[in-house]
């Protein structure tokens, strides 16, 4: 059985069983995409809230203030964590 019919096969469901590469590789991949959609979705969120709102950042509102910062301590968390999980896989 050639690759594309074992993949094929895995992706219909005909019961064959996973490798513990394999089971290692999904759980990996849906880490990276999971921490990379958060970053993806803490960027587009500092940038519109920073960009339709029209205010200086010296005068910001108290609130603002400490919602940039949580979203920026998201962000360098989540960095981390990508770096750490695909330095795992690349260094195999």
């Amino acid at each position: 059985m050639n690759e594309k019919q074992r993949v094929w096969n895995i992706l219909k469901g005909s019961g064959m069983k996973y490798t513990a590469e394999e089971i290692q590789t999904m759980v990996w991949a849906t880490v990276v995409i999971g921490v990379l959609s958060l970053l993806v979705i803490s960027t587009i969120g500092i940038i519109l809230s920073v960009l339709f709102v029209d205010h200086d950042l010296n005068h910001m509102a108290p609130i603002d203030q400490k919602f940039l910062e949580i979203l920026k301590e998201i962000m360098l968390v989540a960095i981390g964590v990508i770096s750490g999980v695909a330095s795992t896989k690349i260094g195999k």
